[in-house]
C-alpha cells in the first residue's frame, strides 16, 4: 500500500513563500508604524512650539499697538484711542490665555506677563475722568511707570520667544537624532528580516533538495551495481519516489543475481566440454594413441588455440557479469605497479615478435597502489594485446609509468590504425568494435576494453583514451596512490 503524502512539495513551496512574505510584511509594517509614530510626535511638538512662538510675536506687536494708542490717548484724550487700546488689550489677554493653556512649563513667566499687563491696563484713566493733584506731574510719573511696565512685559515676551526658539531648535535636534536612530533600527530590522527570510527559504529549500540529492547519489550507486536501500527523511513525493527506486533496485538486484547465476551455469557447462577437448587434443598431440603427421599436428594446434580463445572469452564474459551484478570481488593489497606492468610487457613480447613490433617500457620509481594485482595484470595484458593486435607489421608500442598530483598513470601508446573521434565514447561498450578494426584482420570479442574499464573503475581509478586515425592510440590508466605511500606521492613528478 503506497504511503500517504503528508506534505507535498507544492504545499511546502507555498508555505515557504507565505512565511517569507509574512516576515517581510511584518518587518515593513513595524518600520512604517515606528516612522509614523515619530512623524506624529515631531509634528505635534513642532506645531505647539511654532504656534507658541507665533503667538508670542503677535503679543509683542499688540503690546506695541497698546503703547501707541495709550500715548495718543494721553495726549489727545480722544475716546477712540481709548477704545483701540481696550480692543488691543483684550486681544493680548486672549492670546495670553491660549498660551497659558498650552505652555504649562512656562506658566510662571506667562503669569508674570498677565499680572503686569493687568496693572498696566488699570493705570490708563477712562475718558471723562482726571487724576487728582497737579495737572502735569501725575501724567509724567504715570508715563514713566507705564514705560517701565511695557519694557518689563516686552522683556518677558522676548524671553518667551527666545525660549520657544530654543525649544524648537532642541526639538529639531531631537527629531534628527531620533530619525538617525530610526534609520539604524530600520537598517538593522531590514537586515534581520532578510536574514530570517533567507534562513526560512534555505530551510524549506533544504527539505526539498536534500532528499533529492540523496536520491541522485543512490541512483548513481545503483548504476555502479550497488543496490543498498535508500533512506530519506521526507514526507512528500520524494519519499514515494525513494520507495519506487528501492523497489526498482530490489528487482534489479534479483535480475542481476539471476543473470550472474545464469552466466556461472553457462560457463560451467562450457568449461566441461572445453576441458575434454583440451584433454583429447593433448593426447593426440603427444601421440599416445598413435602417430600423427605434420598436417594433423597443425590441425591440433588450431583446435587448441581456438579452445583457449573460447575459454578466455567465457572467463571475460563471466567477469563482466559479476561486475554488472555488483558481485566482483577485489583482493586488494599494496602492490608495486611497476613490477606488474613489467611482467605484462614481457608476456606481450612473444606476441609482438610475430609482427616484428617493438615494445619499450619507460618508468621511474613510483609509489605503490592499493589494488588487486591479478586484476591489474589482466588490465595491462588486455591493453597490450589490443595495442599489438591493431598495430601493423613493424610498428611500435611504448609503455610509460609516471605519477602526478598523487596519482599513478600507466600510458600504453601504439602506432596502430587509430580510432575515429566519434567512436571513442562507445569504445568501452560490450561487443563494440571500431569500424576500421577489420583492416588488421584481427579477431576480437569486444569484451576486453569493457572489462579493462570495469576493473580500473573498480579500483577507484579512471581510463582515458586519445586517438588519431592512421597515427595510433594512447590508453592511459589512472590509479590512486596507496595511503601508506602518500608522502612519497607528494614528491612524485611526471617523468615522461
Amino acid at each position: 500500500m503506497p504511503r500517504r503524502v503528508k506534505l507535498t512539495i507544492h504545499r511546502k513551496m507555498i508555505i515557504g513563500f507565505a512565511v517569507v512574505i509574512c516576515i517581510m510584511i511584518a518587518g515593513h509594517l513595524y518600520l512604517l508604524y515606528e516612522f509614523q509614530a515619530l512623524s506624529n510626535e515631531a509634528q505635534t511638538t513642532l506645531n505647539m512650539e511654532v504656534k507658541a512662538l507665533d503667538i508670542a510675536k503677535r503679543m509683542r506687536a499688540i503690546l506695541g499697538d497698546e503703547e501707541e494708542h495709550t500715548r495718543k490717548y494721553l495726549i489727545t484724550r480722544d475716546p477712540v484711542y481709548y477704545d483701540l487700546f481696550q480692543d488691543a488689550s483684550r486681544k493680548f489677554q486672549q492670546l495670553l490665555g491660549s498660551l497659558i493653556r498650552t505652555e504649562a512649563e512656562r506658566g510662571n513667566t506667562l503669569h508674570q506677563v498677565a499680572d503686569r499687563h493687568q496693572r498696566l491696563s488699570r493705570t490708563l484713566p477712562e475718558p471723562g475722568k482726571t487724576a487728582t493733584g497737579a495737572a502735569d506731574a501725575p501724567d509724567t510719573i504715570e508715563d514713566g511707570a507705564r514705560n517701565e511696565q511695557v519694557e518689563s512685559i516686552d522683556r518677558l515676551l522676548t524671553s518667551l520667544i527666545r525660549l520657544n526658539q530654543m525649544s524648537i531648535d532642541s526639538s529639531m535636534a531631537t527629531f534628527m537624532e531620533s530619525t538617525r536612530r530610526a534609520k539604524l533600527v530600520a537598517a538593522a530590522l531590514t537586515l534581520l528580516t532578510i536574514l530570517a527570510a533567507s534562513a526560512a527559504a534555505w530551510m524549506i529549500a533544504r527539505t526539498i533538495t536534500r532528499p533529492i540529492a540523496t536520491l541522485v547519489w543512490a541512483t548513481r550507486r545503483i548504476g555502479q551495481g550497488r543496490f543498498d536501500p535508500i533512506r530519506v527523511r521526507s514526507h512528500d513525493e520524494t519519499a514515494l519516489l525513494a520507495e519506487s527506486i528501492n523497489d526498482m533496485s530490489a528487482q534489479l538486484k534479483k535480475i542481476n543475481e539471476a543473470k550472474a547465476d545464469l552466466m556461472h551455469q553457462i560457463v560451467h557447462e562450457l568449461r566441461n566440454p572445453l576441458q575434454i577437448i583440451f584433454f583429447a587434443r593433448n593426447l593426440l598431440a603427444e601421440q599416445e594413441v598413435g602417430r600423427i603427421n605434420a598436417k594433423q599436428g597443425e590441425m591440433l594446434d588450431l583446435i587448441g588455440w581456438n579452445a583457449e580463445k573460447l575459454m578466455s572469452f567465457t572467463d571475460q564474459f563471466l567477469d563482466l557479469a559479476k561486475v554488472e551484478a555488483g558481485m566482483m570481488e577485489y583482493r586488494r593489497a599494496p602492490v608495486n605497479l611497476v613490477g606488474i606492468v613489467a611482467r605484462a610487457v614481457e608476456d606481450a613480447r612473444a606476441l609482438a615478435a610475430r609482427k616484428d613490433i617493438s615494445i619499450k617500457l619507460s618508468s621511474e620509481p613510483a609509489p605503490r597502489t592499493f589494488a588487486d594485482g591479478v586484476k591489474l595484470s589482466q588490465v595491462f595484458g588486455n591493453l597490450l594485446s589490443n595495442a599489438i593486435k591493431y598495430t601493423e607489421q613493424g610498428g611500435s608500442v611504448a609503455v610509460a609509468i609516471f605519477c602526478f598530483d598523487r596519482k599513478i598513470y600507466v600510458a600504453v601508446k601504439d602506432s596502430g590504425i587509430g580510432i575515429a573521434a566519434e567512436e571513442l565514447p562507445n569504445l568501452f561498450t560490450k561487443f563494440y568494435q571500431a569500424a576500421n578494426a577489420s583492416k588488421t584482420h584481427a579477431k576480437g570479442t569486444g569484451l576486453g576494453l569493457a572489462l579493462v574499464k570495469a576493473f580500473v573503475e573498480g579500483h577507484g581509478g579512471a581510463l582515458y583514451v586519445t586517438s588519431t586515425i592512421g597515427v595510433g592510440s594512447t590508453f592511459t590508466v589512472e590509479l590512486p596512490v596507496a595511503e601508506a605511500d602518500q608522502v612519497a606521492a607528494v614528491n612524485c613528478e611526471q617523468t615522461v
